[in-house]
C-alpha cells in the first residue's frame, strides 16, 4: 500500500472473522498509530468482522512547541480560542493535506479490500479527531460514521462553504471530558453547537438514551476526565458501533450468507464489561493505560 503524503507508517489490525467493515483511527499530537492497538483489540473482540487501520503522522514543526518536530496532522500555533478564531490560527494547508491523506486511505480500502464506503468508519483522538470530523464534513464519500474524541471542529469560519452534501447524513460519536486541560470542554461544546446550527450540516442531537442514529450526533461528556480516554467512553463507543454494524455491516454480512459464503466467526456481539472509568488513557502515553483497560483473555 502506497503511503499518502501526511502519513509515515500504517499499523493494521486485521479482522478476526470475515472482513466486512473497517475503522480508520488517527492518533493525537506527538503520538503514533500503534498506541491504539490495544483499543483495536478490545473493540475487535466485540466486532470480529472489523479491520482497524492505525496510521502514524509524519513529524512536522509545531509552533506552540517552539517549532519542535513531532508527529502531527497539522501545525498548532496555540490551544486558545480554537473554535472562535480559526481564520487566524488554523493551519488550513496542513489540515487539508491530512484530510486528503485520510481520503486516500479510504479509497485504497475500497479498491483493495472491496469494502464499500458505507462500511468504513473514520475517527481519532484530539488532533486525529479534528482531521476525522473535517473529512466527514467535506468528503464526497458516503461513510458509515465519524468518531471524534476530545477534539474540535476546525475552519469554523468557512465550514458552511466547504461542507459536502453528505454532511447532513453523518452519524457522529463525540466524546469529551469535562476536565480536559488541552482541548477545553467548552471547545467541544461549541463544536457540537456548530454541527447542529450550520444549515449545510444541521445534525440532530440524539437524546441521552439513544446510542446511534443516522443522521445523528451522539454526544457524551465524561465528568472529571482530562485529555484522555476512559473505559466508560469505550463502552459508549461500542454501543454506537453496534448501531452502525446492524445498520450497514450486518446487512452486507447477511447478503454474503445468502450467496453461500462462510460466516467466519460470525457477527454475534455479546456485551463486554470494561474496568471502571477512572482507568484513563494518558494523552502522551496511551498504550500503557489502554493495555490495562484490556480484559485478559
Amino acid at each position: 500500500m502506497s503511503l499518502p503524503a501526511a502519513i509515515s507508517s500504517v499499523k493494521v489490525v486485521e479482522a478476526v472473522g470475515k472482513h466486512t467493515g473497517t475503522v480508520i483511527f488517527l492518533h493525537g499530537l506527538g503520538d503514533q498509530g500503534t498506541s491504539f492497538v490495544p483499543m483495536a483489540h478490545m473493540l475487535g473482540r466485540q466486532f470480529p468482522n472489523l479491520k482497524f487501520i492505525l496510521p502514524s503522522a509524519k513529524s512536522i514543526p509545531i509552533t506552540m512547541n517552539s517549532g519542535y518536530k513531532m508527529p502531527g496532522w497539522f501545525d498548532v500555533p496555540t490551544l486558545d480560542n480554537l473554535t472562535t478564531n480559526s481564520k487566524r490560527i488554523d493551519d488550513e494547508p496542513g489540515l487539508m493535506k491530512s484530510v486528503t491523506s485520510l481520503e486516500q486511505l479510504i479509497a485504497q480500502e475500497v479498491k483493495n479490500a472491496q469494502i464499500p464506503e458505507e462500511s468504513i468508519v473514520i475517527g481519532g483522538f484530539s488532533q486525529g479527531s479534528v482531521i476525522s470530523i473535517l473529512t466527514g464534513i467535506t468528503t464526497t464519500k458516503k461513510l458509515g460514521g465519524v468518531v471524534a474524541l476530545s477534539g474540535w471542529v476546525p475552519l469554523n469560519h468557512k465550514i458552511a462553504e466547504i461542507a459536502s452534501p453528505h454532511a447532513k447524513d453523518l452519524a457522529v460519536f463525540w466524546g469529551h471530558g469535562t476536565d480536559d486541560q488541552v482541548v477545553k470542554f467548552s471547545f467541544g461544546m461549541k463544536s457540537i453547537e456548530l454541527l447542529q446550527s450550520v444549515p449545510q450540516i444541521n445534525l440532530p442531537l440524539l437524546p441521552a438514551g439513544q446510542s446511534y442514529g443516522k443522521p445523528g450526533l451522539t454526544f457524551r461528556k465524561y465528568d472529571g476526565m482530562p485529555h484522555s480516554l476512559a473505559a466508560e467512553e469505550i463502552d459508549d463507543l461500542t454501543a454506537w458501533l453496534q448501531g452502525i454494524t446492524f445498520d450497514v455491516w450486518t446487512a452486507s454480512h447477511r447478503k454474503g450468507l445468502a450467496n453461500g459464503e462462510s460466516s467466519g466467526t460470525g457477527s454475534t456481539m455479546g456485551h463486554q464489561t470494561f474496568p471502571s472509568a477512572n482507568q484513563v488513557m494518558s494523552y502522551h502515553s496511551p498504550r500503557a493505560r489502554l493495555s490495562r483497560m484490556t480484559r485478559e483473555d
